[in-house]
């Protein structure tokens, strides 16, 4: 179990890691890609905040990787090549709570 100030400290980073994505490719979004992004985030973070990996890591950090690779190797020069990817990531963030 983890201690309030691991908690802590741990939510700091899963923030930090979500403004180094916008950071990226801000530029290149829209402002429905905007809020797309914000819910799916906020949906991700409260659906796996129980979840560890293997490693112990907060299970969130995973997506927010991946979505962050994904802007810096397309996001910046071909936007139309990601935002299919941040749709994805928005309805797999919120499907279980639909069902």
């Amino acid at each position: 179990m983890l201690s309030e100030a691991q908690i802590e400290q741990e939510n700091k980073e899963i923030v930090s890691r979500y403004k180094d994505l916008l950071r990226t490719s801000y530029q290149t979004l829209s402002e429905e890609d905007k809020a797309q992004i914000r819910l799916a985030f906020e949906v991700a973070v409260d659906a796996h905040k129980d979840q560890r990996r293997k490693s112990g890591e907060a299970y969130v950090f995973h997506p927010i990787a991946v979505a962050q690779i994904v802007a810096e190797e397309i996001g910046s020069t071909q936007p139309q090549l990601w935002r299919p990817y941040f749709t994805m990531w928005s309805k797999i963030a919120i499907t279980p709570l639909i069902i």
